[in-house]
């Protein structure tokens, strides 16, 4: 029987798409200790049409809705954005790589695409390198963007997600038409002026974001100084329920480890049937969500594999490759 401590050291996250969900669209940077866990919220595709995004009722009952199926998300999106979120987890590790990181790729990279419908010549040129899109024109990009919108916001029983993007300019800036409709088209964004010089602005953009991820992130933007042009803010909330819930009355203190030491948590634990991936460098196991659209895949460094030498392997090959290996297994699993 497999037994995995996916948690028993000090953890660490990334959320890597296809489906980047991360519970309110943050990030963390790996510890250099020698078993530290990498956790990575990721969606499997889904196929089948979609309707518009504009304008969706709330979701008060998800079950209830009867939205078409979300389509196909591009492929060539999706290894753009594997290769982005690497990327970005290995650039933001070696700037901090004795704190945790938690990092919501999907949404940066969703902020990025929409200023890059505003961008053109050098900047243009830069923005399609550093996000993987050099292939894709804008047209597919949007196409391909709206399509993953979508199918991160289609209700699943017991998860609720929600993606909300905005656009705050400074009064005197005015946007162009193209730039606008794209991004309220393809984006669904709330595009709105503002007079920063006026104190509500900063409540009212604050409000915003506290409004769209349940009050869990209040401030984003801590002062204004009148002088700036733009804000572009993605805010994303995601909250979802174990398929297999775990039993509160098997947590029990455990001994926790971290570079400096070990320390007693509480950890629960689920002994069962897991998808599950062993190699010589790490065991990994994959928890899903509601009814499995959604799910956290925990990487664990065997000892003798730092935490650095493991994430120096996630590239979009391997990645790629350890995902075709997982398999159904018995085990434990200690959090």
């Amino acid at each position: 029987m497999t037994h995995l401590h996916p948690f028993g050291w000090r953890t660490l996250a990334i959320v890597i798409s296809l489906g980047t969900i991360g519970g309110v669209g943050c990030s963390a940077i790996p510890s250099s200790s020698n078993a530290s866990p990498i956790a990575v919220p990721v969606m499997s595709p889904v196929a089948s049409p979609v309707s518009s995004p504009v304008a969706s009722p709330p979701r008060s009952a998800p079950t209830l809705r009867r939205t078409p199926l979300p389509r196909a998300i591009d492929p060539a999106l999706i290894q753009a954005q594997t290769q982005f979120s690497l990327n970005l987890f290995a650039d933001l590790q070696k700037e901090s790589p004795d704190k945790n990181l938690f990092i919501s790729p999907s949404s940066i990279a969703l902020a990025l695409a929409m200023t890059y419908n505003g961008a053109d010549g050098e900047t243009r040129s830069a923005m399609a390198k550093t996000l993987h899109v050099d292939d894709l024109s804008i047209a597919q990009l949007n196409a391909a963007n709206k399509d993953l919108y979508e199918a991160l916001e289609y209700p699943d029983s017991g998860v609720e997600l929600k993606i909300a993007n905005a656009i705050w300019a400074n009064q005197g800036i005015t946007f162009k038409p193209d730039f606008l409709r794209s991004n309220q088209n393809f984006y669904n964004a709330k595009a709105e002026t503002l007079d920063f010089k006026d104190p509500d602005s900063l409540n009212i953009m604050n409000n915003w974001v506290k409004r769209n991820t349940n009050g869990k992130i209040e401030t984003i933007v801590d002062r204004l100084t009148g002088d700036e042009r733009l804000f572009l803010m993605n805010a994303t909330y995601f909250k979802g329920a174990w398929t297999r819930p775990f039993d509160k009355a098997q947590t029990k203190p455990q001994p926790f480890t971290t570079p400096t030491g070990q320390k007693t948590v509480p950890m629960m634990s689920q002994r069962g049937g897991h998808r599950y991936l062993e190699t010589d460098e790490f065991q990994a196991v994959s928890l899903p969500y509601g009814k499995r659209r959604l799910s956290l895949y925990v990487f664990l460094p065997k000892a003798g594999t730092t935490i650095t030498q493991l994430t120096t392997r996630l590239n979009p090959k391997n990645w790629d490759t350890w995902m075709t290996q997982f398999s159904n297994q018995d085990g434990s699993v200690e959090i």
